[in-house]
């Protein structure tokens, strides 16, 4: 593995004795890109390391990791911290993260919204997985789904209307986080990524959601994940597995 973004002051991984959270993929943003924004605004810049993986070692690394229990459904990304090895799945490496955090929500009722926006994000990711990978982006279906992001007569569509009804229902018009009140969960930064992810295929998504903008400009203006985003690590360059995107 090669280390690719690695914030100030990290030594071995390690802090004073301490493993610090380490996060592992390839070097694309695909299924890891939200918990390293959420590791940049949570952790902070220096308290977490990201451990990059060319496509060509997986295999090896793979058997490796699948018998030492480092992963245990042989995929990636995998996680590990001063509590926890052999993490792997997306969205159980963030619940962790938001509660070792507490990005998690105040009280049953915070929790279940961010629980609830967290599965409507991975439906609205499944149909963009789909353009990208089954589809590959070609031009009538992008257009196709550039027209149901705001669309909610359509089956399946309407995510960035949606998404934004929710935010201002939390929040008010001035839209500062999805789910909670005090600061941003684990569910501003899965939604963060994918709102990314659809901007930079259809650049004009959020005209129409001004309140929606709004949160994305503020989360992105986040002291820790300002840093990461404008140091630029190579593995924010591609998003998908087949560049796609």
């Amino acid at each position: 593995p090669i280390q690719d973004y690695i914030p100030e002051n990290i030594m071995a991984g390690t802090s004073e004795g301490v493993q610090l959270p380490k996060i592992t993929y390839f070097g694309i943003r695909g299924r890891a890109e939200s918990v390293r924004l959420a590791l940049s605004d949570l952790a902070g810049d220096g308290k977490w390391e990201n451990d990059v993986v060319a496509f060509e070692d997986w295999p090896k690394l793979k058997t490796e990791g699948i018998k030492a229990g480092r992963f245990p459904f042989g995929q990636i990304p995998g996680y590990e911290d001063d509590e926890v090895s052999g993490l792997v799945q997306m969205n159980a490496i963030l619940r962790h993260i938001g509660r070792k955090f507490g990005a998690t929500g105040e009280g049953a009722a915070e929790q279940a919204r961010v629980d609830m926006v967290m599965e409507a994000v991975e439906d609205a990711r499944r149909t963009y997985l789909k353009l990208i990978y089954t589809e590959k982006l070609e031009a009538d279906k992008l257009e196709e789904y550039a027209k149901m992001l705001s669309d909610t007569t359509v089956r399946g569509g309407g995510f960035l209307a949606q998404l934004e009804r929710v935010l201002v229902e939390q929040s008010g018009s001035e839209g500062k986080f999805l789910a909670t009140k005090k600061g941003p969960s684990v569910a501003d930064y899965t939604a963060m990524d994918l709102v990314q992810a659809i901007v930079r295929i259809v650049p004009e998504a959020l005209k129409p959601h001004e309140a929606l903008a709004n949160w994305l400009s503020g989360m992105e203006a986040r002291e820790g994940i300002k840093k990461y985003i404008d140091s630029k690590p190579a593995c924010r360059e591609v998003v998908n597995g087949n560049r796609l995107g």
